[in-house]
């Protein structure tokens, strides 16, 4: 009996587990659009980073900045928010964690992008600030 149960655990052992073979990047990058009531700050990711959505040109403002690979940072950026920005973040999924509450009219619905926690939110591009030790 004893061998039976150290064997079955040398195989569970043995089992491959998840691994994903595609590295995630230790930082992101990309540039304020604005706030929108139901989703809060937007921000177009870079291109090379593709966690985003499209969303309808002009939809954040008439002279829109981009539509495309687009995210919601559900928390609040403090001076970061400004439309325009170029922002540097790594993130967290949405898993119910407390937001900034915003009221919002019935005239608007949520957009169909990423709702996401931006954490670690800097104006100071990812090596620089890594290097430095923030």
């Amino acid at each position: 009996m004893r061998r039976l149960l150290l064997a079955t655990g040398l195989l569970l052992f043995t089992l491959p587990g998840c691994h994903s073979n595609e590295a995630t990047p230790a930082c992101y990058s990309g540039v304020v659009l604005g706030e929108y009531c139901w989703d809060g700050v937007l921000i177009q990711v870079d291109r090379q980073y593709p966690i985003g959505k499209s969303i309808v040109a002009g939809a954040t403002d008439p002279d829109s900045l981009g539509s495309t690979n687009v995210i919601a940072a559900l928390n609040s950026l403090g001076s970061l928010a400004k439309r325009g920005q170029r922002i540097y973040f790594t993130y967290e999924e949405y898993t119910n964690q407390p937001i900034v509450n915003r009221f919002c009219t019935a005239d608007r619905a949520p957009l169909g992008v990423p709702h996401l926690v931006l954490t670690n939110t800097s104006a100071t591009p990812c090596n620089a600030s890594l290097a430095s030790g923030h």
